[in-house]
């Protein structure tokens, strides 16, 4: 397993200042920051929801302010250097209905891909494992004749995301009750969703 920028008790000096205090909020040039295991000696980690400075103290620092700001966007984009952040694509390729979901929804949406597909609905599925940092899915979106986005949350956050950065619309399923998706009840909304946008192409 790949641990990031761990010190261990002989290491954690490098991540000092000059009082001998670790620094687990060190300004670096990637953004990441050298961290320790709980309970390493002099590795104590310190963290608030505030703004902090390189010990985790809450500052209202405007300099450091910055400083932390820039710190963490160069830490987003080394993560996306060194991660694969691409979406896994399923179903029909050639699909003029695109479906896009991320996280867990993936496992009962791939069973329900089976059981459109027994319907003779086909249907193009794209699986993201993250929406920050996410893929660009503009030219899916705009290649494809219908989208439907599904999340376990109220509002359609990554569907907002997808609209805002694809300048469409999208149809939503949504839910969040806490209980996840079953892949009979995707398929279900799946039909109906569809349903509802072939009736309002015929208006």
């Amino acid at each position: 397993i790949e641990r990031g920028r761990v010190v261990d008790e002989d290491e954690v000096e490098e991540g000092t200042n000059d009082k001998g205090q670790f620094r687990p909020h060190a300004v670096t040039d990637d953004g990441v920051s050298p961290r320790a295991f709980p309970g390493t000696d002099d590795g104590a980690h310190m963290s608030t929801g505030l703004e902090h400075d390189e010990l985790g103290r809450r500052t209202e620092d405007t300099e450091m302010r910055v400083e932390q700001v820039d710190k963490r966007d160069r830490k987003v984009e080394t993560a996306v250097e060194r991660e694969d952040w691409s979406y896994r694509e399923f179903g029909a390729a050639d699909a003029d209905t695109l479906v896009i979901s991320w996280g867990s929804n993936e496992g009962a949406m791939l069973e329900a891909l089976d059981l459109l597909e027994e319907d003779g609905i086909d249907v193009r599925f794209l699986s993201v494992p993250y929406i920050f940092p996410r893929p660009d899915l503009t030219d899916e979106v705009e290649t494809a004749e219908e989208v439907i986005v599904i999340e376990c949350n109220a509002n359609g956050q990554f569907a907002d995301l997808i609209e805002h950065d694809a300048l469409t619309r999208v149809d939503r399923i949504n839910k969040y009750n806490g209980i996840r998706f079953k892949a009979d009840e995707l398929a279900e909304k799946v039909k109906s969703a569809l349903g509802e946008a072939t009736e309002v192409k015929a208006q």
